[in-house]
């Protein structure tokens, strides 16, 4: 018996980059379900036909179908032999489910929203040497990190490191009227930058401070009911 490795062949190397472009495919095609509601829809409805969710979301019966049983041979979904679907276990909670601890979406999204607009800039960057700073992400980073949370007027949140305040704006805006915000940055002058994006309407419902991850355990008590880092 053997334990030497496998050789390396132009056939296996050909296939390793299949199976990453696999995974790419794969990303934008749960992208797409996001986006289109179909994973939401299967989760509501399980067992339901290709032209019964296609109606359900005013979608191109074609096209569902197609994506369904895409999502099926990547296991996403399952069907029976009638050609009804439903999500495969525990799907529901990991792209369904935006609330849930498990869910992904938005990492998913992190990826194609994200990701690939600092791949294409990386073009650039290579032959510049431009740095790209995590607050220089802009609004829609800020955005897709909070977009899926429920509005609710009750809330106090805690933002862990708000950098010049694109994640605590978007907080204000998303949550409920009577929603108030604690925002900790180390960095005077990225709270000062933080400031002057604070609408005046928002005065009394947000507090911006110097602070560190050091400070938190002092602050994420029961009096916070949701922590953004």
């Amino acid at each position: 018996m053997s334990d030497s490795p496998t050789p390396i062949s132009a056939d296996s190397q050909v296939a390793r980059i299949f199976e990453w472009r696999r995974g790419f495919n794969t990303i934008h095609l749960i992208d797409l379900g996001l986006k289109s509601g179909l994973f939401r829809a299967l989760a509501e409805s399980p067992d339901s036909t290709a032209e019964a969710v296609a109606e359900k979301l005013s979608l191109h019966p074609p096209y569902v179908k197609t994506w369904l049983w895409t999502a099926h041979g990547l296991a996403l979904v399952d069907a029976d032999d009638a050609g009804r679907f439903r999500l495969a276990p525990y799907m529901d909670q990991i792209l369904a489910s935006p609330t849930h601890p498990r869910y992904l979406g938005g990492y998913v999204q992190l990826g194609t929203e994200v990701a690939a607009d600092d791949f294409e800039r990386c073009v650039e960057a290579f032959r510049t040497g431009e740095v790209s700073p995590f607050q220089g992400r802009g609004d829609r980073f800020a955005r897709l990190i909070v977009r899926n949370l429920p509005g609710s007027s009750d809330v106090i949140a805690l933002d862990i490191h708000c950098g010049v305040g694109r994640t605590t704006a978007e907080l204000l805006a998303r949550l409920g009227p009577a929603a108030r915000v604690l925002a900790i940055e180390p960095d005077d002058t990225l709270i000062e930058m933080a400031k002057t994006r604070m609408r005046p309407e928002w005065k009394n419902r947000v507090y911006l401070k110097p602070g560190n991850f050091d400070d938190v355990a002092g602050m994420a008590d029961d009096s916070y009911n949701l922590v953004v880092a």
